[in-house]
């Protein structure tokens, strides 16, 4: 399901907003993690047991680091980490070789009722932002930062939380974990974020899917030949699509935070200003330095 269809913004998003609101405050976690798994399941059922597969091993494995780290950090004492920054990339790798490649049409490798099953794979929804999350996690946890969480149904509300599932922000534990029992609910942060989801959809719709209907067109032809001008105009247009496609979803997602009590940092800080690479990448995904190899995958 997306932030701009008639389901979301005349059902469940009303619905959510205003049981979240009026609900006694030690249901609200609950509430939230119903309502991603009810976001995540409307819009990519099939992959919800992988992706609460997933939380269930980063959940143990971030006990696991903590009882296993010591005074002396040794290679035994690593192994948890390890086998968890494995386990996270693996699962996107093999989702993203799959659902690009078709490996098992290559090297036809599995019989064809298989194949039939195995070309129609896709891309988990937001498996490539859980993915950015559960390493900061288990990082975190490593360099002793921040505690593992005993409660399941927190860290699961963390992994899942539906208005930065699609397309971020890419919140660390530590800034959720903080929040997540004493956010505050009033007026203004509804107010607030209701402005912010209203900017961000006027640029997605507005502007980000209006100039994607110029230019896709010429984007999907076998062999395109344009003159420079029409060349440098697709350019331009692409350069600007896409920045209104993230940053409307962007302030969505932060609006929708906000009515909920979160207020998360802003990830996207005019990326289009930076000095490098290095810098573009934080300034479009605000990520620690050691998210690089991931992004490079999520590409």
């Amino acid at each position: 399901m997306d932030f701009t269809t008639p389901t979301f913004l005349f059902l469940f998003f009303p619905g959510i907003i205003i049981l979240h609101s009026i609900i006694k405050d030690k249901y609200r976690n609950i509430v939230a993690l119903a309502a991603s798994i009810v976001f995540y399941a409307l819009g990519n059922l099939i992959y919800l047991p992988v992706i609460l597969f997933s939380i269930i091993i980063n959940f143990y494995l971030g006990r696991l680091i903590n009882t296993n780290r010591g005074h002396e950090q040794t290679k035994k004492n690593n192994a948890p980490l390890l086998w968890g920054i494995g386990f996270n990339i693996a699962l996107l790798f093999v989702f993203k070789f799959i659902s690009r490649y078709s490996p098992a049409h290559i090297f036809n490798i599995f019989p064809d009722q298989y194949l039939k099953i195995i070309k129609h794979i896709t891309m988990p929804i937001g498996l490539s932002y859980i993915t950015f999350q559960n390493i900061s996690y288990l990082v975190d946890i490593s360099n002793e930062i921040i505690s593992p969480e005993n409660n399941f149904t927190n860290y699961a509300t963390y992994t899942l939380f539906f208005p930065k599932i699609l397309v971020g922000p890419i919140v660390l534990y530590r800034q959720f974990i903080d929040q997540i029992e004493q956010r505050k609910l009033d007026i203004g942060n509804i107010s607030n974020g209701a402005r912010r989801f209203i900017i961000g959809l006027a640029k997605k719709v507005l502007i980000a899917d209006t100039i994607a209907r110029t230019i896709n067109p010429s984007l999907d032809l076998p062999s395109p030949e344009f003159s420079s001008q029409i060349a440098w105009f697709i350019l331009i247009g692409y350069t600007i699509q896409i920045y209104f496609d993230f940053s409307g979803y962007t302030d969505m997602a932060l609006g929708l935070s906000r009515m909920m009590g979160f207020s998360f940092n802003e990830n996207f800080h005019f990326p289009y200003m930076a000095e490098s690479i290095t810098d573009f990448w934080r300034r479009w995904h605000g990520l620690p330095p050691y998210f690089v190899p991931v992004i490079m995958l999520h590409q």
